[in-house]
């Protein structure tokens, strides 16, 4: 696995955050801090499960080693389903929180992190650093809640949200599709 491949899988993963601040963002006021703490609260969230998810199957990889790239296509494939299916049917009402809320924020922050917790078990299975993976990850998240946030306000509109989690689909199913196609020689 590439580093380009490490950073479009931050992107994927924090696509789904984006979605959340973005709609949660369009008929708040947040100040700074608001903007801030939201934004480490994802990303930290992301990062932490990512190396749980990588800390749990670390542990028995070895078992699976005949198996990684069918194992990581799999996953890869079904979270990009998921993301795509969630931001065609998810209306914007049923994503709106108020993120100022600490139990709501983190609730959120954990729930959004599955998908990250998923790709650290996939990532345990490759010869990726999991610092570097985490890093990347953290940071990305950050950069992106901060960014949904200002795109909220400024737009208003919810739609880019659900568009910007579709794209975040389409790259888990595209870097599935390279592994499996890695697998077989083809690239």
């Amino acid at each position: 696995m590439t580093f380009t491949d490490l950073i479009l899988i931050a992107f994927g993963v924090s696509f789904s955050v984006f979605a959340i601040v973005l709609m949660s963002s369009v008929e708040r006021c947040l100040t700074l801090f608001d903007i801030l703490k939201i934004s480490f609260f994802f990303g930290f969230f992301q990062g932490l499960m990512m190396f749980l998810g990588w800390l749990l199957c670390s542990s028995f990889s070895h078992l699976l080693m005949g198996y990684t790239s069918w194992i990581i296509f799999a996953f890869f494939i079904v979270i990009g389903l998921k993301m795509i299916f969630k931001s065609l049917k998810v209306k914007p009402e049923e994503r709106t929180f108020n993120l100022r809320n600490i139990k709501i924020l983190t609730g959120l922050s954990f729930a959004s992190g599955i998908n990250s917790f998923i790709i650290g078990l996939t990532l345990a299975l490759t010869d990726v650093s999991i610092l570097n993976a985490v890093v990347v990850v953290v940071l990305v998240t950050f950069f992106i809640s901060i960014a949904g946030i200002y795109i909220g306000k400024k737009t208003g509109k919810y739609s880019i949200g659900n568009k910007i989690e579709f794209l975040g689909g389409i790259i888990f199913i595209a870097l599935g599709m390279k592994i499996l196609l890695h697998h077989f020689g083809v690239i």
